[in-house]
């Protein structure tokens, strides 16, 4: 997003697709903390199927504008506007669904591992990015 911010003035992102996005530095410190219980618990109980990600749902076009709204704090960029368009808009050759949010209330109450809210993790990436 931030290659098409530099070189666009408009940028087009679907805007009827929902997720929750997630940093891969979250996820690896969950996996690290599953890990870490598991090993000390070793309790049957604790295996299964876990979901976890970023707290709170956006667009794709809520997402992009967040990655802008930051990234101008940090350089200028060339884009003025993300546009949202319908996925019908923006074919590709995978289908996406319209809604990719996962529930994260098992590993919270199972494993006590809360997800950071998305936005909070952006910054800190972005953070991490321009320095």
């Amino acid at each position: 997003m931030l290659r098409l911010a530099r070189e666009r003035e408009v940028l087009r992102v679907v805007d009827d697709q929902h997720g929750c996005p997630t940093w891969t530095k979250d996820l690896a410190g969950a996996l690290a903390a599953i890990c870490q219980r598991l090993e000390y618990k070793r309790a049957p109980s604790l295996w299964g199927t876990y979901h976890f990600c970023g707290t709170g749902q956006t667009t794709w076009r809520g997402f992009a504008q967040a990655i802008v709204d930051a990234g101008k704090t940090c350089e200028p960029l060339l884009v003025q506007r993300v546009e949202p368009i319908p996925t019908v808009d923006y074919p590709t050759a995978a289908q996406r669904p319209a809604n990719s949010a996962l529930d994260c209330s098992k590993i919270e109450a199972v494993l006590g591992l809360t997800p950071r809210p998305w936005r909070e993790s952006l910054c800190d990436f972005m953070r991490e990015l321009y320095a």
